[in-house]
């Protein structure tokens, strides 16, 4: 079977309910830009199917037209600290702390393996060395049919933001993309005096 990009139905679904916590009757608004055929493929499935982003983007969109990119990146970004617990990504993500612990750089690794539980074929992540020592999560060999649908990098700019509220570290993330659109990548930077501050927090 040709690869096919897809978001997870269970993220999906959660990402809609959160549009009313973001902001009220912001739900509604969205998918009354979304077509009838859409929201009925996203309604039937189960929540470990995959939708197809050519349902998906709708949602996608429609974000980013209601919402401007800035807020809409701050959407995707609480949207990702509240997933952290529903249950797709909650015994993953709790499990790969315990193993790996809560540092920054933990953080990061976690990212890029939660990326194939829900993305599907969108592209491949690689947790990557930079020279100048910061953590990068480089996606790479993205898909050209997420060309027709460029909102999906401001969707994952707005993942990527949610590092610092997850880490629990002052920080910053920058993002780019390659002028061919072939891949894209955030790095990962933190204050090392708010990771010994939350150290010192965590053992009282």
């Amino acid at each position: 079977m040709a690869p096919h990009p897809a978001i997870r139905a269970s993220v999906v679904r959660d990402a809609l309910n959160f549009l009313e916590t973001f902001e009220p009757r912001l739900r509604s608004r969205v998918l009354e830009r979304v077509p009838r055929a859409s929201r009925e493929v996203i309604a039937a499935a189960d929540r470990l199917d995959w939708i197809p982003v050519e349902h998906d983007h709708h949602i996608v969109d429609a974000v980013v037209d209601i919402l401007g990119r800035e807020r809409a990146m701050l959407y995707w970004r609480d949207g990702v600290v509240d997933a952290m617990g529903r249950p797709l990504l909650r015994n993953f993500v709790s499990g790969m702390f315990r193993f790996l612990g809560r540092s920054p750089a933990a953080v990061v690794r976690i990212f890029a393996k939660c990326w194939p539980l829900v993305f599907q074929d969108l592209g491949e992540t690689h947790l990557i060395a930079t020279p100048d020592g910061h953590p990068t999560i480089r996606l790479e060999n993205i898909s050209p049919v997420i060309r027709r649908y460029p909102n999906y990098l401001i969707t994952w700019h707005g993942i990527s933001q949610s590092f610092t509220h997850i880490a629990r570290v002052r920080g910053s993330v920058s993002f780019g993309v390659s002028p061919d659109f072939t891949w894209a990548e955030a790095k990962f930077f933190w204050e090392e005096d708010s990771v010994t501050d939350n150290r010192t927090a965590q053992a009282r």
